[in-house]
């Protein structure tokens, strides 16, 4: 087939049945127009065609240059039988007139070529097929760098077969443009204005390219990707052009300044330019370079360059000729202004991260940070837990993942596989499109593994309860402390005691109280002789570990808990630097007291158990090493929960959350909006990680009542170390 020819019809129509097809000329009497033929593989009028090109004498094509066409019609006609032969008809300048549309070859009256040998230029222009994307890059260098997060949350959150992404840019950027992505397409425009370069967008019809999409849709640069794009080159839209709703038109970023608001309602709402999406059409086309048009007349008579650019043009012009849609995509577009909340969220695939304009250190580190939490999610897998041979894996947050056998970790590689590690052993796992299964590769071996979802964590939560009856009958209060299994435990709560006789003391209303197992009994008696502290014991008789690690959650099955009603319990890695007692001072509600720490989407802090849909994932959460209540019915039905909570984890799962019951602890207490965690903030320091500064507070800090040493969990001989190192210094500031 000539490449100057276009296929009308199906081509299973003409070859069915067929064992040889060609054109009668209508142009050259007895021959064959070769611009279309087709035959069977061996088929003999093809064989005797070859035999007479290769044994004949061809210089007669310089005065006969049909010869050939001639010929094989000429063999054609000594077939005796040709059913499976087929001749297609020739209709010359098929439409007729100026308007030139090509040789029409036909079959029956059905059109199934034509041949634009005459008039390339007639040509039809392919059909629209796919999409574009683009946006426009000119002048700052540092919004390449906005590119890059738009265009690696694009590459991470959508799928890219429906559409085209094209950047338009300056011939300086264009090498850097193309070193971010292979598959970007670029056009380059030189301008000598920053206003003209803002206004680019606007040019989208003057790129070559340009007549092979059907949609086009314009994104900012400060723009991230949450979801599939596709969907919304699916929407049913008109020839028109559809942004989202913002503003009014009576403001200049809306055009206010060119409406005449005796024939147009100033309060109609506005057009946001940041988002863009439109037919590739003679409207569009039309509409574009009246803005064009329009900006360039602006700036010939010398005015100075609105503050949004060339959106208040974009709004006159498609507001006044009725050419704009600004609701078809609201659900698509999420909007930050001022706030990082919006109320469309969950339905929108685009983040335009508009304010403040022209400020690229703000955008860029909201963008940046609103980016690496939404890629540290995961959504699709995080917080859920799959069966995995004898044991379970769980895809926990920040790309950590938690075994039956060991900690590891895994990475996304596309939308539906991940690569998972854990004790030196990689694996590919292959994702079905619900993410409740999937096929895991081992890389050394190839050993293939199925695996189904278990659970995800949210779904053992028990049902509130009821405010639990008690009968107090008594006015007292207690401070109490668990130590089990590790005897390096029992020496941190000895310099607890220690640091509590020398600072604080009890006064007679307070009792202390620890939760323990019979092996450290004698311990406890010892300890108390020492230091001269009457102190109670109620003994348990855990069997795993991690249910001596939820002992504090058993405080209300203490036989005389109706005596008390005040409590603070602390863990045993703390040093006593201030009066213990003042702390119950604080309780003023029958709320949880404590210290503010972290955010809730920690795995420590609840993160397995929050709708993420109700609560910000930066919401603070809480450290549980000192925790002070009340004893009353609401506190003991959140204890209760959080009892329940736990005991319906374990029996559908082998694995738990990191800081044993802390996670339980903070989400029932904040679900239920039963916590403060500013009252006594400032009286509990957090001694963390001393590479990174966190040291313990300084002796002469007056507010410090409690110095946590939180860092390194499960180290009791660091601990150790630490804490008495402060517990000397706090000794030598008070002699001095």
């Amino acid at each position: 087939m000539d490449s100057d020819a276009m296929i009308y019809h199906s081509i299973d129509y003409l070859l069915e049945g067929q064992k040889f097809f060609s054109v009668n000329s209508s142009m050259v009497p007895d021959s064959f127009f070769q611009g279309v033929i087709g035959a069977e593989p061996r088929n003999p009028l093809i064989g005797k065609a070859l035999e007479f090109f290769f044994k004949e004498d061809l210089s007669a094509l310089d005065s006969d240059y049909h010869l050939l066409c001639k010929c094989i019609f000429r063999l054609y006609q000594e077939i005796p039988e040709k059913d499976g032969y087929k001749l297609l008809k020739e209709i010359p300048n098929f439409g007729g007139g100026q308007n030139f549309g090509g040789d029409a070859i036909s079959d029956s009256g059905k059109i199934l070529f034509k041949h634009f040998w005459n008039c390339k230029e007639s040509i039809p222009r392919p059909l629209k097929s796919r999409n574009l994307i683009y946006c426009c890059v000119f002048y700052n260098k540092d919004y390449l760098r906005l590119l890059e997060l738009l265009l690696k949350s694009m590459n991470l959150f959508s799928t890219r077969d429906s559409f085209d992404f094209l950047v338009i840019t300056s011939p300086e950027f264009e090498p850097l443009v193309k070193e971010m992505d292979p598959h970007l397409i670029t056009f380059t425009l030189d301008f000598t204005t920053i206003f003209q370069a803002a206004c680019a967008r606007l040019f989208i019809f003057e790129y070559p390219g340009i007549q092979v999409y059907d949609k086009l849709l314009y994104l900012d640069t400060d723009i991230l990707i949450k979801a599939d794009l596709a969907p919304i080159f699916d929407l049913p839209i008109e020839d028109l052009l559809h942004g989202i709703e913002s503003g009014t038109i009576d403001s200049p970023s809306f055009g206010g300044q060119f409406f005449n608001f005796s024939l147009v309602d100033k309060n109609l709402s506005g057009l946001n330019s940041g988002t863009l999406l439109f037919f590739n059409s003679n409207k569009m086309k039309k509409l574009f370079k009246e803005i064009g048009d329009h900006v360039d007349s602006f700036t010939k008579e010398g005015n100075e360059s609105p503050y949004c650019m060339d959106q208040p043009f974009i709004n006159f012009h498609a507001i006044k000729s009725s050419l704009y849609n600004n609701t078809l995509l609201n659900p698509f577009v999420s909007l930050f202004e001022g706030s990082d909340m919006v109320d469309n969220y969950h339905t929108s695939s685009i983040c335009h991260f508009s304010f403040p304009i022209g400020n690229f250190d703000h955008k860029f580190a909201r963008m940046d940070n609103f980016f690496n939490n939404r890629l540290n999610e995961n959504a699709d897998i995080v917080f859920k837990q799959f069966h995995w041979g004898s044991g379970n894996i769980v895809y926990d947050k920040n790309e950590v993942l938690i075994t039956t056998w060991a900690r590891g970790y895994y990475k996304r590689l596309s939308k539906y596989i991940y690569e998972v590690t854990w004790s030196g052993i990689r694996h590919y796992a292959i994702f079905n499109e619900s993410f409740d299964s999937f096929t895991s590769i081992r890389l050394n071996d190839s050993a293939i593994g199925y695996h189904n979802l278990n659970m995800v964590l949210k779904d053992t939560i028990p049902t509130p309860s009821l405010q639990l009856e008690n009968r107090i009958n008594g006015n007292r209060k207690f401070v109490y402390v668990c130590v089990f299994h590790n005897r390096g435990y029992m020496e941190l709560f000895r310099y607890l005691l220690k640091s509590l006789r020398t600072f604080s003391g009890l006064d007679d209303m307070t009792d202390l109280l620890i939760f323990t197992s019979s092996d450290f009994e004698n311990m406890v008696h010892d300890l108390s002789t020492e230091f001269n502290i009457p102190i109670m014991i109620k003994l348990f008789n855990f069997k795993t570990m991690h249910e001596a690690a939820c002992a504090r959650t058993h405080i209300f099955e203490y036989e005389r808990i109706n005596e008390y009603t005040k409590i603070l319990y602390l863990d045993t890695d703390i040093i006593v630097q201030g009066n213990l007692m003042t702390l119950f001072d604080s309780l003023i509600e029958d709320k949880l007291y404590v210290k503010a720490e972290f955010d809730l989407y920690g795995a420590g802090h609840g993160g397995y158990f929050f709708d993420f849909t109700k609560y910000k994932k930066t919401q603070p959460s809480f450290n549980s090493g000192t925790l002070l209540f009340r004893n009353s019915p609401a506190i003991r039905s959140i204890f209760h929960d959080i009892q329940t909570h736990i005991k319906t984890l374990k029996q559908t799962s082998s694995i738990l959350p990191n800081c044993m019951d802390q996670p339980f602890i903070t989400y029932h207490f904040i679900r239920n909006n039963m916590c403060d965690i500013d009252l006594i903030s400032k009286h509990i320091h957090l001694a963390g990680d001393p590479n990174t500064g966190c040291l313990p507070p300084p002796p002469q800090s007056s507010d410090c009542i409690v110095c946590h040493f939180i860092w390194p969990i499960g180290d009791s001989a660091h601990k150790l170390h630490r804490m008495k190192a402060h517990l000397n210094n706090l000794l030598t500031s008070k002699i001095d």
